[in-house]
Order: structure tokens, then C-alpha cells, then sequence
């Protein structure tokens, strides 16, 4: 059925309206929307006009920031430095500044001169940004470091016996790793036409799910550990963001007659309907889900509202949910600022109880910056 809708003239019809829309500065040019990359850079396209230039207008708000307080030449290769990378990269396709890809080039030339380590999923994020930029400049040196980076994921790195890559620490499976793999496995398997690395993409979604998989929930524990089969205690937030921002977009390339697509779209279905039961009334989701009395965290809600867009989009889940997708935007929306800040993002997290997410300090973060560009710019 998937493909069926997926195929009509009614998406088709729409797929091509939407090509053209208004940049933020106002109804002075059109933006033809051009894929900057597999990861299908989408634009945000609200309900309305004046919402349409109000996000797109908090796109370039938050952006400049990033320009402003960011020195590209001083940011590491790491994974909350390749959110923000790719959240800059899609400011700049939905608001036609070449600043914002500029920055994200600058980062990539000063690593790619000195071949960065890839240590553990980590460090593989950033492949991501280079092989979209490869999408669009055709220069191979940002080829070979995704390359390089996919090798090291599929021959390198240590695996539990049923074959899920292990995280930082040996022997533990953290969810943080299906977003830091499977979108470039699975992106770079369409460039590269190798349908294992598509396949091994989705089963690592799969085999993370079910390792820390919180039955009372049905969302997924951070930690799971290989040697006495346990999890850590607590529903936390932005992991289970990480999970849902990879499925949708693993989900933005697979074919629709892949045999396992539909159980993907079933995947982000659940999350959908799950995570609208525990929102909270500001929109925004508690940094451990399940428990209101933690404090809202913005990386994580943002992160929710990929995952909302894309099953709203593609039809996947009823229209019923669109009011929670309406006032999660709001939400996010509420916690930037005049000067483009963010406010609500928890600091980098390991594993741990409730008492220990509480205690994670907010601040400001790459990876949040990321994380709510990646929210405002997708469709």
C-alpha cells in the first residue's frame, strides 16, 4: 500500500507544487529546489503563508548565530559538530545563502587535509556532511572520507555475536549509534550501488531496537549491555530522537519495494503514536519521556518533529497527529530567541537513572542548533 501511495499522480502532482516556494525575506524570488543531497534536504513547508516565512525566517535567525559564535576551523570532527553541519546545509539549500554551506566546506577542508580518525560510530557522522557536499561539487576527496568511513563501520568496528555494532565502550549498544551509521550506510549504498550497506543499515536499526527495546513503553532504553543481557534504566529523550531522526531518513531513500520498508514505516508509525501520548502541553517532550517530573528538553523535541513531518508527509500515520506536530513546532519556536539561541538543550549524556538525566546541565550546543535546523528546514 506504501508504494501504491507513494506512486500516484496525486504525490507526484504535490512532489512538483512543492518545488517552488517563497524564501524568508518575502514574496521577492522564488527558490528552485534543487536535491542537495540523498539525504533528500527538505524544506519546510508549513500550513500557511505567514507561518511558512515565520519558520523559514527562525531558519536564518538561528544560522547567522551559528556563523557568529562558531569557528568552523576550531570545531572537532564529532558527532554533535555533524549535526550542526547538517543542519547548516540545509539552511543554506531552503534559504539560498551560501553562507551557511560555506561554513560547513571550511569545516570539511580543514579535516579532510589531515584525514581525520574514525574511532568508533562517533566519529562517523561527519562523513554524512562529505558526502553531501560530494553530491554537489563532485570533488572525490569528500567522496574517499565517506568511503574510508563506511569501510571502517563494516570491517573495523566490533560487533556483539548477532552482529550490532558496539558504541564507545565494548560490549554496550547505545541507541546514539543508530542516527552516528545507518543514514550514511544507507545513502552511501545508493551512491555507490551496493544494496548490502542499505541492508545493513535498516538490520542495525532493527538490532538496536531490540536490544534496548522498554517493553512498558515500547520506546528504547540508552544502553544496552552485551555481558549480563542488561538495560539502563531510563526512557531518555534525545536517543530516542536519534532513533527517530534515522528512521525517517534511512526511510527518505529506500525504495518502496525494499521487503523491509514497510516494517521501517511501521517502526516510525509506533513512534508517532507513542510519542504523542507523552507530550507534553507545551509541545515539547521531558528529557526521560515517560517522566513529567524531568525537566522539557529541546534537542529531543526537535529531533521528534523530523519524525512527525515524514510520516504526516508520506501518509503513514492519520492526520489526527498533524495537531501534535502543530504544537510541537510551536514549542520549538518558543524556546529561540531574539539572537537565535536555543534554549532547553541538555549537555552530552552517558547512561544512567533518572537522577542522573535530571542532573545533565542545559546549555548551548552544535548538536542543538542542529538538531532544531534539521526540524525547520525538512517538509
Amino acid at each position: 500500500m506504501a508504494k501504491n501511495l507513494l506512486n500516484t499522480e496525486t504525490r507526484r502532482t504535490q512532489r512538483k507544487n512543492r518545488r517552488n516556494i517563497y524564501c524568508a525575506e518575502g514574496a521577492k524570488k522564488i527558490l528552485s529546489l534543487r536535491s542537495l543531497c540523498p539525504l533528500c534536504l527538505c524544506v519546510f513547508i508549513s500550513q500557511s503563508a505567514a507561518s511558512r516565512y515565520e519558520d523559514l525566517a527562525k531558519v536564518k535567525l538561528v544560522a547567522d548565530r551559528v556563523l557568529r559564535i562558531y569557528d568552523p576551523a576550531q570545531l572537532p570532527w564529532h558527532w554533535g559538530e555533524a549535526t550542526l553541519m547538517l543542519g547548516m546545509l540545509r539552511a543554506a539549500e531552503v534559504t539560498d545563502d551560501a553562507r551557511y554551506s560555506d561554513f560547513v566546506v571550511a569545516w570539511l577542508n580543514r579535516h579532510a587535509s589531515r584525514s581525520p580518525l574514525i574511532l568508533n560510530p562517533d566519529f562517523c557522522l561527519p562523513a554524512v556532511s562529505a558526502l553531501l557536499v560530494y553530491k554537489k561539487t563532485k570533488d572525490e576527496k569528500y567522496l574517499r572520507i565517506a568511503e574510508r568511513t563506511v569501510k571502517m563501520i563494516m570491517k573495523k568496528f566490533p560487533r556483539a555475536d548477532d552482529g550490532t555494532l558496539y558504541h564507545i565502550v565494548p560490549g554496550q549498544v547505545w541507541i546514539d549509534e543508530v542516527f552516528m551509521l545507518t543514514p550514511l550506510l544507507a545513502h552511501f549504498g545508493v551512491i555507490a550501488g551496493r544494496a548490502e550497506y542499505i541492508d545493513e543499515a535498516i538490520r542495525q536499526i532493527f538490532l538496536v531496537r531490540g536490544h534496548t527495546l522498554d517493553g512498558a513503553t515500547g520506546l528504547s532504553r540508552h544502553r544496552w549491555s552485551a555481558e549480563d543481557d542488561t538495560r539502563s534504566p531510563a526512557v531518555w529523550a534525545r536517543g530516542n530522537g536519534w532513533v527517530v531522526m534515522a528512521i525517517a531518513e534511512v526511510l527518505d531513500v529506500l525504495p518502496a519495494d525494499n521487503e523491509r520498508h514497510d516494517e521501517l514505516v511501521g517502526e516510525l508509525k509506533s513512534y508517532v503514536e507513542t510519542l504523542s501520548r507523552y507530550q507534553d502541553a507545551s509541545g515539547l517532550w521531558h528529557t526521560v519521556i515517560d517522566r513529567s517530573d524531568s525537566y522539557l528538553e529541546t534537542s529531543a523535541s526537535a529531533m521528534f518533529i523530523v519524525g512527525f513531518k515524514k510520516a504526516l508527509k508520506e501518509d503513514w500515520v492519520s492526520e489526527k497527529y498533524r495537531e501534535n506536530l502543530e504544537r510541537a513546532i510551536r514549542g520549538l519556536i518558543s524556546k529561540i530567541a531574539e539572537d537565535g539561541s536555543i534554549a532547553g538543550v541538555s549537555g552530552p549524556t552517558n547512561p544512567g537513572d533518572f537522577t542522573h538525566y535530571q542532573s545533565i546541565p542545559i546549555g548551548e550546543h552544535p548538536y542543538g542548533y542542529g538538531a532544531v535546523l534539521l526540524a525547520l528546514t525538512r517538509e
